[in-house]
């Protein structure tokens, strides 16, 4: 089993607390039916280093245990971002580190939260229409869009070639 240095568990505690401050910062467009989830971008970070997929899952467990959905939410969800950052790294792996592969990968959790968050709504509420799956599940792709695939990936992009984030990376 790979050890971890103090530096990593620093790093990944930081990873873990950045992601529930900008979740709960923003808390009226982070939970519901229309999600902007600015923390989400952080789900990037599998991208260039899976070691810290568990510090983003991690924080995202915290944030939606405090957030109105509670416990099933920051067990399902932090799974959806779980399966989403594994799916990113193995994109990564599959098509290289360059900006198309990147931008790929960032289609993953667009797309598991497009149907995890609508499912999770009418489970929680079972009198929230059927039909409202797909509105939900369109408004929350578009915002994890926004977010990942085009907020997040400008920003890693302009990170790219920074010393310091590169040597947080390794």
């Amino acid at each position: 089993m790979k050890k971890f240095t103090t530096k990593q568990l620093v790093v990944s505690g930081l990873i873990a607390a950045l992601y529930v401050v900008l979740t709960l910062g923003i808390a009226g467009l982070a939970y519901g039916e229309i999600q902007f989830r600015v923390s989400e971008i952080l789900v990037l970070l599998a991208f260039f280093n899976p070691a810290f997929i568990p510090a983003v899952t991690i924080g995202t467990f915290i944030a939606n245990f405090v957030g109105p959905f509670g416990i099933i939410d920051a067990l399902a969800g932090s799974a959806a971002s779980l399966v989403a950052m594994l799916m990113i790294w193995q994109t990564r792996k599959m098509l290289g580190d360059k900006l198309p592969s990147l931008f790929v990968a960032s289609l993953w959790p667009v797309l598991l939260n497009a149907l995890y968050v609508p499912a999770l709504i009418i489970l929680v509420d079972p009198d929230t229409p059927w039909a409202a799956f797909s509105a939900i599940g369109v408004s929350v792709a578009i915002g994890e869009f926004v977010v990942v695939s085009i907020i997040g990936i400008a920003i890693f992009m302009g990170l790219k070639n920074n010393k310091q984030f590169n040597g947080l990376m390794k």
